[in-house]
């Protein structure tokens, strides 16, 4: 995947989107990982687990190295290594492995264990005032009127 095809950025350049991405990621630390979901939302793209999903694949075309391997599916209270080919996936387990990462016999990593602090993604939530549905006045039946 060339470098162009990300908004006309030329190599060198990253988009504000995955810049962003990529100092979350950075600050996932040794021997914890965190899911895409998270990165997202704490870059500030709430929903954003395709967009940390895309600019990690990017990372390399651009030139820049994140701990990549940090990062990881969810699902449920488990993670799971979401990388496709066997030999990607391969060297992320390897290398979580070497940080002390440890997977059960299904591969998978305790979230509750290894995974960021759900406080962390909690406190970067906004505070949106819950909706409130427009009152459609109604009329009564006639032999309720009075």
């Amino acid at each position: 995947m060339s470098s162009a095809s990300y908004a006309g950025h030329r190599r060198g350049e990253l988009p504000p989107n995955f810049a962003a991405i990529y100092r979350v990621v950075l600050a996932v630390p040794k021997g914890r990982v965190a899911t895409y979901g998270q990165i997202g939302e704490l870059a500030g793209f709430p929903r954003g687990a395709r967009v940390a999903a895309t600019a990690l694949k990017a990372a390399g075309s651009l030139g820049v190295a994140v701990p990549w391997h940090r990062v990881i599916g969810k699902r449920g209270a488990w993670g799971r290594i979401s990388i496709l080919d066997p030999i990607g996936a391969a060297i992320a387990k390897g290398l979580l492995e070497k940080e002390g990462v440890r997977f059960d016999q299904r591969d998978m990593i305790d979230l509750s264990v290894f995974g960021l602090a759900a406080k962390a993604v909690a406190a970067t939530k906004k505070k949106t005032p819950a909706r409130r549905r427009p009152t459609i006045a109604r009329s009564q039946p006639a032999a309720r009127r009075r």
